[in-house]
């Protein structure tokens, strides 16, 4: 009998690590690059003879042992090595192991060179991994501490470093995602005061990069005060449309993909910099919700979100399909916002309550919207605009910043270098051209053309519809008289009007429901039609 099977697949461990461990076995013989149960099955006789006929088998051996090994170039090419004492740790700030044990399956290139494409299996003994499938997870693992590489090596205590993991439900991160937690504190004031969605304060949680909040029975809602992997945990059962009850268990957190961060670390002292990888701080919280009216609780998705290298500081809640570009940082998602794509370099971007189908640019920062903002479009560099409730379906040029809307504002299209223009509610299908500043719109301004280069005009009136802004506008503002209607339509303001910034133009609207107020170049009369 081979080394390999004396090790592993002795009457020593349960059916279901053996059939783990066979799944495994037929992975490594095979070559494939991606094992399941339900792929790989078990091993058939022509691989179990295979194995039985192997040169080299299986030895385990602790990480001290195996370094040992190594630097004394005594390792045998081809074989295996099951690494029975691994512990994931952490030296990073606001950062810490949560100590589940898994041991890590490494193969020698050489005498001196060990493979680091690696295999997990269950550690002796272990029960946390009881429900996963080990067998089907890829990790790429150094055998070494070594800072120059991973700016979380811990070298008095480490025993190597795992540095790629993707697990059976295609979940991959450039770390130990099962282990590793980052510090989440408390908000204390405002429509979020209770959640745990700020980077710094007086209150903290230890969260996984994919975190599963618990439930609380006696009060029947989701709960900050325990905090699970649901990557472990990771199964909510589809309801038979049939009425039979369960039907088949379903993964609600699968295919999330977070790429490499690196960062510049000195070691000791030294002048020389090292280009590490860096522990990058994102957390995807899932949380249970009760549906009373079909007895069951389920837990909201978290899936297919992908973030590209140097992304960090990232919150999602409840969040799927979303894209982040290379070095997005510091965005929060809350609660079931799905489908946005960032640029590169967008940061510190706010979504409320189920926020979707956003596109946005490169450069875009300090956004914020807010609940039911969707299919909204932005272009390159804009930053620091405020979105209130259901704001859909605009389209903003590049470098169109600081600017307001109210809520329901839909369908209004912006060229390049709109900024500091304030929005009341219910403003929508007004289109701007390039370089409109410093305008200023009531409620329920609706169907207005401005075209390039109108600035500062002030419009305080409600129910302001139908109107053209040509070119070259500038210091204008229109007000109602004390017995105007609010509900002015069909308004023309044409080219060459200029007032003072600081005294505009003031245009009274007279008091007549529907009137058309015409001013013509070079002139502030009204005339009547």
């Amino acid at each position: 009998m081979s080394g390999f099977e004396i090790n592993m697949l002795s009457g020593h461990v349960s059916p279901r690590a053996r059939k783990q461990t066979e799944v495994l076995a037929k992975t490594m013989i095979a070559g494939i690059g991606e094992a399941s149960e339900d792929k790989a099955g078990l091993l058939s006789p022509e691989d179990k003879a295979k194995l039985d006929n192997m040169e080299y088998g299986m030895q385990s051996i602790t990480w001290a042992e195996l370094v040992a090994k190594r630097d004394q170039a005594k390792l045998t090419p081809g074989a295996f090595y099951r690494i029975t004492d691994y512990m994931t740790t952490t030296t990073q700030v606001d950062t810490r192991s949560a100590g589940h044990a898994f041991d890590i399956i490494v193969r020698a290139d050489s005498k001196n060179i060990l493979n680091e494409n690696a295999f997990a299996v269950q550690h002796e003994g272990d029960t946390y991994f009881a429900k996963s499938k080990l067998a089907a997870w890829q990790l790429k693992y150094c055998l070494d501490n070594d800072l120059s590489r991973f700016a979380w090596a811990d070298v008095e205590d480490g025993k190597g470093v795992v540095f790629f993991m993707r697990d059976e439900f295609n979940n991959e991160c450039p770390y130990d995602f099962k282990n590793i937690q980052y510090k989440r504190y408390k908000i204390t004031e405002g429509d979020y005061a209770g959640e745990y969605l700020a980077w710094s304060g007086d209150t903290f949680i230890w969260a996984y990069t994919f975190s599963q909040l618990g439930w609380d029975e006696e009060n029947g809602e989701a709960t900050y005060d325990t905090i699970l992997d649901a990557t472990v945990e990771n199964r909510n059962y589809a309801v038979d449309p049939d009425g039979g009850g369960y039907a088949h268990p379903i993964a609600y957190c699968e295919g999330n993909k977070i790429g490499e961060t690196t960062a510049a670390v000195t070691i000791d002292d030294e002048e020389r910099f090292y280009a590490s990888l860096f522990l990058s701080y994102n957390v995807f919280f899932s949380k249970p919700e009760d549906y009373e009216d079909q007895g069951y609780i389920e837990v909201q998705h978290c899936a297919k979100n992908i973030l590209k290298d140097n992304c960090t500081d990232n919150l999602f809640i409840a969040c799927s399909g979303n894209t982040l570009g290379y070095a997005c940082k510091g965005n929060t998602f809350c609660f079931e916002s799905h489908s946005n794509v960032f640029g590169v370099d967008c940061s510190e971007n706010w979504f409320g309550v189920e926020c979707s189908y956003n596109r946005f640019g490169n450069g875009c920062d300090s956004n914020r919207f807010g609940n039911y903002c969707n299919r909204n479009t932005f272009g390159n560099n804009c930053g620091s605009n405020r979105f209130g409730n259901d704001c859909s379906h605009n389209m903003l040029g590049n470098s169109c910043n600081s600017n307001r809307f109210g809520n329901y504002c839909w369908y209004n299209r912006f060229g390049n270098y709109c900024y500091s223009n304030t929005f009341g509610n219910g403003f929508y299908s007004n289109t701007f051209g390039n370089g409109c500043n410093w305008n200023t719109f009531g409620n329920n301004c609706n169907y207005n053309h401005c075209e390039s280069n109108v600035n500062q005009v002030k419009v305080s009136l409600d129910y302001f519809s139908n109107n053209i802004i040509h070119s070259n506008v500038e210091y204008v503002e229109i007000s109602c008289d004390d017995t105007a209607p609010g509900d002015v339509q069909n308004v023309l303001i044409y080219s060459g009007i200029k007032g003072d910034y600081n005294e505009p133009v003031n245009i009274e609207i007279p008091a007549r429901n529907g009137a058309l107020l015409e001013v013509k170049p070079e002139a502030a009369t009204i005339i009547e039609i």
